[in-house]
């Protein structure tokens, strides 16, 4: 450890309490800006712009050398955290409704399957919380609790490199203007089959123009490019 960075940070029940909290703070600020980002930035950009917090959250917290920093840290990740979760009313002690990820599951699944897509979330997101109180008691110790905030960037720096290879929402594409063919290719690509009516049906719930014809052929040849160009 470099000499500026002390191997632990002396708080009170005040500055402790202060720290705890200021994550909330951050997660009920980004979630209440996160219908705006993912409506204006689409999903995929939303997620993509997300990944910053949980990057230079962990790497700030885990470089920390007094409360302070510690706490901008902590903000970063509930900003994050809140972009991705809102607090659900009933369960007030579980981060229980999503909000960018439910979102974007909802738009890309069958609805067949949308119900599992939203369980199987869920459960690991448990399974993710449940790993991390594990780690805890094992490495909650001078200096290797510094490790285990940095582990929280390595896993926002993974999750970034594989957005890369996600495609955008087929639905937000497709009720951008003049995205209803760019919609329809991207939903092939992700099923593999033919869902055109889908995308007029989400056309036609927000009162936009609907392609009756459905997409061109030269849209569909270029359908793997729109998997990763939105």
């Amino acid at each position: 450890m470099p000499a500026w960075i002390p191997g632990c940070i002396p708080m009170n029940e005040g500055k402790y309490g202060f720290v705890t909290s200021i994550y909330s703070i951050g997660g009920l600020f980004g979630s209440l800006y996160a219908p705006h980002l993912a409506d204006t930035r689409g999903r995929k950009g939303a997620a993509l712009l997300n990944c910053s917090g949980f990057i230079l959250g962990p790497l700030v917290m885990a470089i920390a050398w007094n409360v302070w920093i510690l706490a901008v840290g902590r903000v970063l990740c509930g900003l994050s955290s809140g972009v991705v979760c809102s607090l659900h009313p009933v369960f007030l002690l579980t981060w229980e409704a999503m909000v960018l990820v439910p979102i974007y599951l909802n738009e890309i699944a069958p609805k067949s399957l949308r119900g599992a897509f939203g369980v199987v979330c869920q459960i690991f997101v448990v399974i993710g919380i449940t790993i991390a109180q594990l780690l805890s008691l094992f490495y909650s110790t001078i200096p290797y609790w510094r490790f285990i905030l940095l582990f929280g960037g390595v896993i926002g720096t993974t999750h970034l490199l594989f957005l890369l290879c996600a495609c955008e929402s087929p639905k937000w594409v497709a009720l951008q203007p003049g995205g209803q063919a760019r919609g329809c290719a991207i939903l092939r690509r992700i099923r593999g089959e033919e869902s055109d009516h889908e995308v007029r049906e989400w056309r036609r719930r927000s009162l936009l123009p609907v392609d009756t014809d459905g997409p061109t052929s030269n849209s569909q040849s270029l359908s793997f490019l729109f998997l990763f160009s939105y």
